[in-house]
């Protein structure tokens, strides 16, 4: 748990975590300098915790992600959870997640899907994450871009020490969900779980919520040229993740990592050429909604898109059929029409 002047939803989350169906080993805390009585209530908590508490206050101020790894890398246990604290874990969270480590020891990784509460915790009727399945990565499969969220995240111990061992490299620098979702993605299997095992708390506070963050609801809303221009943009937002993290897979590769994981070079090799690609479909993607709908550039862009194969199986690092559908409806002119009947991707 990395804290932070969190002194007003802190208790709600410590007590969550004495709930656990699967009490933690332990709890590590590294507090960044608070500045109100959040270091009183972790000491508190800890007298009378039923798992040993270890507190750990950093000497001067440390961004975020560096509190969050340094709180990981002073875990003595097999797995590490990120630990926000202001949200509520839900009782079977880590029984439920620990549960994917034991069954496959090349799980690296572990997200789940959260359901968005208020201050109060009152259900906003949603879910922060769009996993609607359990799922399962391999070299065949693509990964899900955008679903590294660190209250959702568990990981294996060894994925620390692999970070430590980084050199200067661009994943060092990232936020600490992302990194753990690079690492686990190009050295072994990310598990996705559609269980909501969090209430993902949003507050004046946050340091990063879900206002400006794109829907599964959004999506199916293109009824004008403006609205489409929103897509292509959002279409290449993606590209841009997706490119970053075919750097940062490319960087792993340079790295004497083997001493710490039993790394496959294929399986990074597939991962940097896995996200290259997804990032040259969405790019692809946004051109197509880019056109306006039912011009000669339009639908040669579709018919482009098909004879390369970017519509084929999801398993080979296709977007599907589901899409090729929706974007059949678009160039018709039709998707806003067909989007209140029916759900495409």
């Amino acid at each position: 748990m990395a804290t932070y002047n969190g002194e007003r939803f802190l208790v709600e989350q410590l007590h969550s975590l004495a709930n656990q169906t699967k009490l933690p080993y332990e709890l590590v805390v590294c507090d960044d300098c608070s500045e109100d009585d959040t270091l009183r209530l972790v000491r508190d908590f800890a007298s009378q915790a039923p798992f040993p508490v270890h507190i750990h206050p950093n000497p001067q101020r440390t961004f975020y992600h560096v509190n969050f790894w340094r709180a990981a890398s002073l875990c003595s246990g097999d797995l590490f959870a990120f630990c926000d604290q202001d949200d509520v874990w839900l009782p079977d969270k880590l029984s439920r997640c620990a549960g994917e480590f034991e069954a496959d020891p090349d799980v690296l990784v572990v997200l789940h899907n959260s359901r968005v509460v208020d201050e109060q915790l009152n259900d906003l009727g949603r879910s922060h994450l769009s996993i609607s399945r359990r799922f399962v990565t391999s070299p065949r499969r693509p990964t899900p871009a955008g679903q590294a969220h660190g209250f959702a995240l568990m990981a294996r111990r060894e994925l620390a020490d692999v970070f430590d061992s980084l050199g200067d490299v661009g994943l060092k620098r990232t936020s600490h969900d992302i990194a753990a979702f690079i690492l686990g993605d190009a050295l072994g299997k990310l598990v996705f779980l559609p269980n909501r095992l969090v209430l993902y708390r949003q507050h004046t506070k946050n340091f990063a919520g879900i206002g400006d963050q794109v829907t599964r609801r959004q999506w199916g809303r293109i009824s004008t040229q403006r609205d489409a221009d929103q897509e292509a943009e959002n279409l290449r937002n993606f590209a841009n993740v997706a490119r970053s993290y075919s750097v940062l897979c490319e960087e792993l590769r340079n790295d004497p990592l083997a001493h710490v994981v039993p790394i496959s070079a294929r399986m990074v090799a597939a991962r940097t050429s896995m996200w290259r690609k997804e990032a040259e479909r969405y790019e692809r993607r946004a051109d197509l909604y880019a056109a306006r709908p039912g011009s000669l550039q339009a639908i040669g862009r579709l018919v482009s898109d098909g004879l390369r194969g970017d519509y084929g199986l999801r398993v080979r690092h296709r977007m599907g059929l589901g899409s090729l559908v929706r974007d059949l409806l678009y160039l018709m002119g039709i998707l806003d029409i067909a989007r209140r009947r029916l759900k495409f991707p």
